[in-house]
């Protein structure tokens, strides 16, 4: 065969960028197994659970954390598309979602910060749920899936003590127990936004909460959870205290939304082979409770995207040398204050060491 002939074989080889080099590798060493006296310790390429099994029962060995089953395979990377191709073909829970130790787009959004941060995302022991959290899942639910709302939202208006609110919650989840205001609140934003015909027809059909898992050539196994999907779209659905949309568009980019559906974005088109059309349902939640459908640019999913391969990158990095840095990354930082804090604009400009003196401060 010569060169020209070779060029034609669609198949991996070892031109490849250095991330999906670092991620290869990373696969390798993760279908390896450690040798330990008479059992070897297998490390799930699904899930990264670690278990052990006698020799001659490593090949066809069941994580006992995600239910994988090892097969023979070359490398990880074919194992973890085995094990992804079977994971999709059920429907996921929340709380099946949250045991898949993958990179996912709040952990993402914790490294913009740091990759402590990130760590402890991932880890499980980040920031407790909030009173702020917990409305935006009982919108979300109420919004996206109003018979679950129906089902499990209780009300109670009253004080939460005493007798009578003990039996009313005695076989409730105190988190779905609502005060009059937030169920009002809810069936509001709810009214309002499938009144828009733009947001109805994006939720119309659609698969919701929509749980993703894929193996990323750059930064390795990952998931999602799409609040509305479709062959060629996904959408997500937040909350905003202010509609107007330059406001929005700031509170986008402080809140990290274009790295979260870059992400998402990626990772359907991982599995799709389709990029998608990317949209954001907005909606106050207040009076008078508007709504609005955004499409966001190619560009700015792409550029958020590759922000969040970076993060992944970077985290995965950490990971493999187990250090994870906080936001002075291992040095000492400088304390610069902004010009408007208080006497800064009286600072005479420092040309150079000894320019001026704390005494000519003032003059």
């Amino acid at each position: 065969m010569n060169f020209t002939e070779y060029k034609q074989i669609n198949a991996i080889n070892a031109t490849v960028p250095k991330h999906t080099v670092r991620a290869g590798a990373r696969r390798a060493v993760d279908m390896a197994t450690e040798h330990d006296a008479d059992l070897y310790t297998i490390i799930c390429p699904l899930c990264r659970h670690k278990s052990q099994a006698k020799y001659e029962d490593v090949s066809g060995h069941q994580c006992p954390a995600c239910g994988f089953v090892n097969g023979e395979y070359w490398n990880a990377a074919e194992a973890v598309r085995n094990g992804l191709e079977r994971r999709e073909q059920t429907s996921m829970n929340f709380d099946d979602y949250k045991q898949i130790n993958a990179i996912n787009a709040t952990a993402i959004k914790a490294g913009v910060v740091s990759m402590l941060n990130m760590h402890a995302v991932m880890t499980g022991t980040g920031k407790e749920t909030t009173p702020a959290m917990r409305m935006g899942t009982l919108l979300h639910t109420a919004v996206l899936e109003p018979d679950r709302f129906k089902e499990k939202a209780h009300v109670w208006d009253g004080t939460r003590r005493g007798k009578a609110y003990t039996e009313f919650a005695e076989d409730k989840d105190p988190f779905w127990i609502l005060s009059e205001k937030e169920r009002t609140i809810c069936e509001s934003v709810q009214e309002s936004v499938w009144a828009k015909t733009a947001a109805y027809k994006l939720i119309e059909g659609a698969e919701i909460e929509k749980s993703i898992t894929w193996d990323d050539p750059a930064c390795g196994l990952c998931k999602a959870r799409l609040d509305i999907a479709k062959p060629d779209v996904i959408c997500d659905f937040k909350t905003t205290a202010n509609m107007e949309p330059g406001r929005f568009a700031v509170t986008c980019a402080q809140l990290h939304y274009h790295l979260q559906m870059g992400f998402y974005a990626r990772g359907h088109e991982q599995i799709t082979g389709t990029f998608p059309t990317v949209s954001i349902i907005a909606a106050e939640q207040k009076p008078p409770f508007d709504c609005a459908v955004y499409v966001v640019p190619e560009y700015t999913v792409a550029a958020g995207a590759r922000r969040a391969v970076d993060i992944a990158c970077e985290y995965r990095d950490c990971l493999d040398r187990g250090e994870f840095y906080g936001v002075d990354r291992g040095d000492v930082l400088d304390l610069d204050l902004p010009s408007w804090a208080e006497g800064m604009d009286s600072v005479p400009e420092l040309v150079g060491p000894g320019s001026w003196t704390p005494s000519e401060i003032g003059e």
